[in-house]
């Protein structure tokens, strides 16, 4: 005790004089204190005069460690064999520590002492010999001197190398590998004075090999001591420190710099090295605050690979270590998980010129994916999560970063198939964990929302093929991958009974999946909805009609994946189109779905337009015998007994429309997408969507399809299309009617034809709207599309458009209306006739007949406009009789309204009629068993039929006939005997009475048609008052 008290006191003169007195400057006091010191340990007295304050301040440093070595010494042995511990206890220092012999004031006398052993000793000869080696970078403030002593650098750094290494002996008293003392001087040391160690014992201990000269040898023997301090220290203290050498004020050399910045990325590889760094840098707080510069000095420092190990070895050490921090057991400050995952956002991506991103990213991808992918993950990796703490690390990792669209793809897309996959087994289980299943809903929309449309699509078609693997979810709520679930077996539906009860309690959902399917349709278009991505979602959605037209036409197509396809189909109708101009609706983009529309209607439009041409090669004779050859009971009496052996009526359908087509589903399907998109979108157009352009054309050849359905579909989509062909070019003054047409709404529809027909109606000596005379050959077009509808009320409507049109626009109407009746019959045409073009003729043709009547007086002025054609069709043997009936029933309407138009053609068509009771009509054969003739229904039933002798054409033919005799009747009493002729009308005498009478009589005679009998014989009597007439 007596030693320590000697040294103590020692020690304390050296701290503060005993006598007082003024003092000139700090030097004097410097010099009386060394000698007050020296005479208190008895040694010699020395001439200190010529010493400066530097020299006197040296001096003082080193006596003081004297001190604190002898104190160290006595405190180490009084202390005893201490136990087998590398780390010191680290007491506050306001604490006695464990040894009671020193007291308050001998500790803070020790404290001063060693502050003076480092600010003018240490300090002091390292700045000295630094300058001769290069530095990193320099400041204003601390220029290098440009002139260096090199005696004082040579005896400076002897100096400070035997500082050095007394300092660290203070330490490791036994040697490197030894234990170190249990002292108060050892706390304060660890606690105070790391980096005042650390920077002398780096410098001289880590000088390369190219600065190393005899005067400034590398001092080889620091290292050890310097690695052993640094292990010996909690990482976050030895990284502070490290840090704090590096971010001098006066800045270091060259390879002191870097021997840190070594040093610092090997003590991130420790056990919590990570949170050191983060503790050096954030504090240990739970501060929230994490300014750029932090974080970019972070990454920067974390991104540094020390040169002693590989850059795998690196970051598969360091890499697990900043997942850690992001898992929710963590429970470390929100500045760390900030800085944790913006490191590891910088090493990833590409952007931020990390030299090894793919390295990292491999280790980190593999760390967080594995769990999520495999149902056993690898064991090789050092750590190893469980699929929810994976998913727990992503989302906190993607929260706390910037969403860059490659940082979240990088991350999330590989993932995104198992975690629907999850997200779909957590809706199913409805006591699973709300707050996981939001996590994985949240984590999907944000990838969602940010990634690429073709890579969205993509995976998202991954997840309708099934990929993602399989969820189970026990009892517990413990969520695990597995190879394959057991599944029900697929007889494990509802019985009758249990459906019935579902039923009653309101338990059965139309929308339930009960066959299993994966994904689920209602889930999978809703999560899609939940992405707000109108472009991802026409993109599928066009993708799904594609793949189910596909597996419709494939007869060997699973046909549950086909009911799958349409399940999915009928949701985004239902789910997506519904929301009128928003965002989610699958309709607001219309540019893809066009596109498959365009597709299937063409498709089915070339099947149409072949499917003639195959029948007209099948009806060319072969050289050999048919199975039609070999049929004993024909094909359409066998018909025929079926439908009554089945109760079917016959009337119920049409013969060409008793079969639905092959592509008529996905036909009727895009026709009614078109008219969803046209409603959903008012404003698109062929202006805007110059597809539009093609699907008019595939629409108005679908009018002649075989199928019903698809004609009425095809026919109301024609009629918007014109409808928005023709809105593009009005005026915004009159837009009500045809808007008014394009609403799906059929009494809206008729409203508006009726409105449209007004607006083309004018008054007499009135000339039509301007916006009428643009859009006349449009108008005109929605008529004649209109005339087609099943509805009445519509087709009167548009039959009496075309008359108001027709009185606004005159001939060119008729022409119009002319050529859509009598075009096409001529010649191989009429082969191609289908019943649906025929009923199209037939009520043009009525549309006619008004308009004809509507003409009065002013009807012969069209009369070369009308006649011909029909006259022309009358004349066709090869044309169907149900359309020569009709053209005889037009030319009757003529005759009937203005017979001064019909007169100039009337001997050739009087001559005609004649022909065709002569030469066609029905003859009464006296046999036993006269064959059947073809009797009214059947001709009514069967369109096509040429067949002259049907009664009604020759009842039509009588008829016009029978006008045709009173019109030349009642002009022969009008004429006088002195004008026969009035302009290109023909004498009355030229009517071939003769033949006429001679031919009716025959017919009334001999045809088998009572109806035909009585009209010949009421035509003969008109005939002789015809006689009576000329005079004959």
């Amino acid at each position: 005790m007596e030693e320590l008290s000697h040294y103590l006191a020692a020690g304390s003169l050296l701290i503060h004089s005993e006598k007082s007195g003024p003092v000139a400057n700090l030097r004097a006091v410097l010099l009386m204190r060394l000698a007050q010191y020296r005479a208190q340990r008895g040694l010699p007295e020395r001439d200190d005069g010529n010493l400066t304050l530097e020299q006197a301040q040296e001096q003082t440093a080193q006596e003081a460690l004297l001190v604190v070595e002898n104190v160290q010494r006595i405190l180490d042995q009084d202390a005893g064999a201490s136990p087998a511990s590398t780390i010191p206890p680290h007491p506050k220092e306001d604490s006695p520590g464990e040894v009671p012999v020193i007291g308050t004031r001998d500790l803070s006398q020790l404290r001063t002492l060693l502050s003076i052993i480092f600010k003018w000793g240490t300090e002091p000869l390292l700045a000295r010999i630094q300058v001769v080696w290069p530095a990193r970078g320099s400041t204003p403030t601390h220029p290098r001197p440009k002139i260096v002593e090199a005696n004082d650098a040579v005896k400076s750094y002897a100096r400070l190398t035997a500082l050095t290494r007394r300092l660290l002996s203070l330490l490791f008293p036994r040697g490197v590998h030894g234990n170190i003392p249990q002292t108060l001087i050892t706390t304060t040391v660890l606690n105070r004075h790391v980096t005042d160690i650390l920077r002398p014992g780096i410098t001289l201990g880590w000088v390369p090999k190219a600065l190393s000269t005899e005067s400034f040898l590398v001092v080889d023997d620091f290292r050890p001591f310097i690695m052993r301090l640094m292990s010996i220290l909690p990482p976050s203290q030895t990284i502070a420190s490290l840090g704090a050498i590096m971010s001098s004020s006066s800045p270091p050399p060259q390879h002191v710099h870097r021997s840190c910045a070594s040093l610092l990325s090997r003590q991130l590889m420790r056990p919590g090295g990570i949170r050191g760094l983060f503790a050096a840098v954030f504090g240990e707080g739970e501060s929230e605050e994490a300014p750029l510069e932090k974080l970019l000095h972070v990454a920067h420092v974390l991104g540094s690979v020390p040169s002693v190990v590989t850059a795998e070895e690196y970051f598969r050490s360091v890499v697990p270590c900043l997942t850690e921090l992001l898992l929710p057991q963590a429970n470390v400050s929100p500045a760390y998980v900030l800085a944790a995952s913006f490191s590891l956002s910088r090493m990833i991506t590409a952007e931020s010129n990390s030299r090894h991103h793919a390295l990292v990213s491999n280790i980190l991808l593999s760390l967080l994916h594995n769990p999520v992918l495999m149902p056993f993950p690898s064991t090789k990796e050092s750590v190893i999560y469980s699929s929810i703490e994976a998913i727990q690390v992503i989302q906190t990792f993607l929260t706390n970063t910037d969403p860059a669209p490659t940082l979240v793809s990088t991350v999330t897309s590989p993932i995104v198939t198992s975690l629907y996959a999850l997200l779909a087994a957590l809706a199913r289980i409805i006591t699973a964990d709300p707050t996981l299943r939001e996590s994985v809903r949240g984590l999907l929309v944000t990838w969602g929302r940010v990634v690429s449309t073709d890579e969205a699509v993509a995976i998202l078609w991954a997840c309708i093929e099934g990929q993602g693997g399989e969820w189970v979810i026990d009892i517990s709520g413990r969520v695990k991958r597995v190879e394959q679930e057991e599944k029900q077996s697929s007889l494990a539906f509802f019985t009758p009974n249990d459906l019935k009860k579902a039923e009653e309690s309101g338990a059965l959902d139309v929308d339930a999946n009960f066959l299993g399917f994966r994904p689920d349709p209602v889930h999978f278009i809703g999560f899609l909805k939940s992405l707000d991505r109108p472009d991802v979602a026409s993109e599928v959605f066009v993708r799904l009609l594609e793949s189910y037209r596909d597996l419709k036409s494939d007869d060997e197509s699973d046909p549950l994946r086909t009911l799958l396809f349409l399940q999915l189909i009928v949701q985004a109708q239902t789910q997506m189109s519904s929301d009128g101009s928003s965002s989610n609706n699958i309709l607001s983009k219309p540019e893809h779905i066009l596109s498959f529309i365009k597709h299937a209607l063409q498709n089915n439009a070339m099947l149409q337009d072949s499917a003639p041409k195959q029948r007209a090669q099948m009806s060319v004779a072969s050289p050999g015998l048919t199975m039609d050859d070999l049929r004993i009971v024909r094909r359409d009496e066998q018909l025929e007994d079926e439908d009554l052996d089945t109760g079917g009526d016959s009337d119920d359908e049409t013969p060409e429309s008793e079969g639905a087509q092959p592509d008529d589903e996905m036909t009727i399907t895009a026709l009614n997408l078109l008219l969803s998109l046209l409603e959903a979108n008012p404003n698109l157009s062929i202006q805007s969507a110059p597809a539009l352009e093609d699907v008019l054309k595939d629409a108005e050849r679908l009018v002649k399809a075989p199928t019903e359905s698809v004609r009425a579909l095809a026919r109301e989509a024609r009629m918007v299309l014109t409808v928005r062909l023709a809105s593009a070019s009005t005026a915004p003054s009159k837009p009500t009617p045809l808007k008014l047409l394009q609403d799906p709404l059929l009494p809206v529809r008729a409203h508006g034809l009726l409105l449209l027909r007004e607006l083309v109606s004018t008054r007499a000596g009135t000339e039509p709207h301007e916006a009428v005379h643009v859009l006349e050959p449009a108008i005109r077009d929605v008529f004649l599309q209109a005339i087609q509808d099943d509805d009445s009320y519509i087709y009167l409507n548009a039959v009496q458009g075309l008359a108001a049109l027709t009185d606004s626009f005159g001939a060119d109407v008729l022409r119009s209306l002319a050529r859509v009746y009598a075009d096409g019959l001529q010649g191989v045409g009429v082969g191609t006739l289908t019943q649906q073009e025929v009923d199209v003729r037939l009520r043009v043709g009525e549309a006619l007949g008004q308009v004809i009547r509507r003409c009065g007086d002013v009807l012969p002025r069209y009369a070369d406009i009308l006649i011909p054609p029909l006259f022309e069709l009358v004349r066709g043997s090869h044309i169907p009789t149900t359309i020569r009936t009709s053209s005889l029933s037009l030319l009757a309407t003529i005759a009937d309204t203005a017979d001064l138009a019909l007169l100039p053609y009337a001997n050739d068509l009087a001559n005609a009629m004649l022909d065709l009771l002569q030469i066609e009509g029905a003859r009464a054969l006296a046999q036993r068993h006269p064959p059947p003739l073809p009797s009214t229904a059947d001709a009514s039933s069967n369109s096509h039929t040429t067949d002259s002798k049907f009664p009604p054409f020759r009842r039509a033919s009588l008829h016009f006939l029978g006008v045709l005799v009173r019109a030349y009747t009642r002009r022969a009493y009008d004429l006088s005997s002195l004008s026969a002729s009035v302009g290109r009308v023909p004498p009355t005498y030229d009517f071939p009475v003769r033949r006429a009478t001679t031919t009716l009589g025959y017919v009334a005679a001999t045809d088998t048609d009572t109806v035909v009998r009585v009209m010949a014989r009421e035509v003969g009597e008109a005939i002789q008052a015809l006689r009576q007439a000329l005079g004959l």
